[in-house]
């Protein structure tokens, strides 16, 4: 792979980086804590869509910019290395929108990607169930045709920011109970719907932005159906594939390391400059984080090229979220007693940041499709392998 940023893509980062450093000084947001799924602002969403940046990837005939995939992962990278808050327009802009694009009807290009567009519609991605997490084959929430309607039944787990959200992508089974994958639809849900109950989650961190989503006999109209029935594992697939570049956690273990580096052990312990085994461990650190990024640049590298990453993504995902916990066990280790203290207190290093993301970071390996699958899809897909 030949892969250097082009001028026009150096300019745009710089352009990035400015309009952060300006909006940060103007108070429309402040850095968030490490886990950016957490931060939600609306007023900052506005800003980047007058700068025509939700949307960047998507083609200027379905309202986008037009711009490339490299040039996304740009923009992703600096906001996470900013610490923006964009949990706001994310998963309707870098999933559901681009599945809309690829796999909707006229109609629903129409209702929905104008008002993703905007900001002003925000989606869940109702996937995850009690008994179903990275097999997605076993789900057992029903939709049943009825009536030119499709009355869905079920319970989801673990579903980000379905209590924020106005709409949820939601898979579900319109197939016979044994039909696993072929027999799963992907339905567009407003979540204002009869019938919907979302319960909070308490994460061990003290975070909220986990739910169950409960589904009681509720009706949806045959035209929230995306991709035709029965069609919903290729457009869940498709969307976990852009979940996986990992680009946003390569950037946060990115700042990670230079809060570390320059805030504690350059402000507060400054002791720890000379010692070789904490120089050495975050030097490796480093070399890791590189790493990352040049497995994440591949990805957006090839779906710039129209190519379709299929081992890349979770060559990517796999060792972008298992870095994340090998800094953050590293960097509690650094802090000691004091990186056990939260967010608020007066004593804790960091602002207690390290401590909440520490947390954070354990299931970082489960979300998205866990480790052990990711390296199956590796073993069977890349090297060949029979399916075990």
């Amino acid at each position: 792979m030949d892969f250097w940023f082009s001028p026009q893509e150096d300019k745009f980062r710089q352009e990035v980086r400015s309009f952060l450093d300006e909006e940060r000084r103007n108070g429309t947001y402040q850095p968030a804590n490490y886990t950016f799924m957490e931060s939600y602002s609306p007023c900052f969403t506005k800003r980047l869509v007058e700068k025509g940046w939700v949307g960047l990837a998507w083609p200027q005939e379905c309202g986008g910019s037009g711009r490339s995939f490299v040039e996304q992962l740009i923009l992703t990278e600096e906001l996470m290395m900013a610490g923006a808050p964009v949990s706001c327009h994310w998963l309707a802009e870098r999933q559901v929108g681009p599945a809309i694009i690829a796999s909707g009807t006229s109609q629903q290009k129409q209702t929905f990607l104008p008002r993703i567009l905007k900001g002003e519609l925000t989606f869940c991605m109702c996937l995850a169930e009690p008994g179903a997490g990275s097999d997605l084959a076993c789900l057992q929430t029903q939709a049943k045709e009825i009536d030119g309607n499709f009355i869905v039944n079920g319970q989801k787990t673990l579903i980000m920011g379905a209590d924020k959200a106005h709409y949820a992508f939601v898979l579900a089974r319109t197939g016979a109970a044994d039909s696993r994958h072929k027999g799963l639809s992907a339905l567009l849900v407003d979540l204002k719907s009869p019938g919907i109950t979302i319960r909070p989650l308490f994460s061990a961190s003290g975070g909220r932005s986990f739910n169950d989503v409960f589904f009681d006999n509720v009706k949806i109209p045959k035209d929230g159906l995306l991709g035709g029935k029965e069609g919903g594992w290729t457009v869940a697939t498709q969307q976990l594939s852009l979940d996986r570049s990992s680009i946003e956690l390569v950037a946060i273990c990115d700042r990670v390391l230079h809060d570390l580096v320059v805030e504690y052990i350059g402000g507060v312990r400054e002791g720890l400059v000379g010692d070789m085994v904490v120089r050495h461990r975050l030097a490796q650190i480093a070399i890791e984080i590189e790493v990352a990024r040049w497995l994440s640049y591949r990805v957006a590298w090839m779906q710039s090229r129209g190519l379709i990453p299929e081992t890349e993504t979770s060559m990517a995902k796999v060792f972008g979220s298992e870095l994340t916990q090998r800094l953050a066990n590293e960097g509690m280790r650094m802090l000691g007693l004091l990186g056990q203290l939260c967010e608020g207190s007066k004593l804790a290093p960091l602002r207690g940041w390290l401590e909440n993301w520490y947390i954070s970071t354990l299931g970082r390996t489960i979300g998205s499709g866990t480790s052990e699958i990711q390296r199956n899809i590796m073993a069977q897909r890349g090297l060949g392998m029979p399916r075990a």
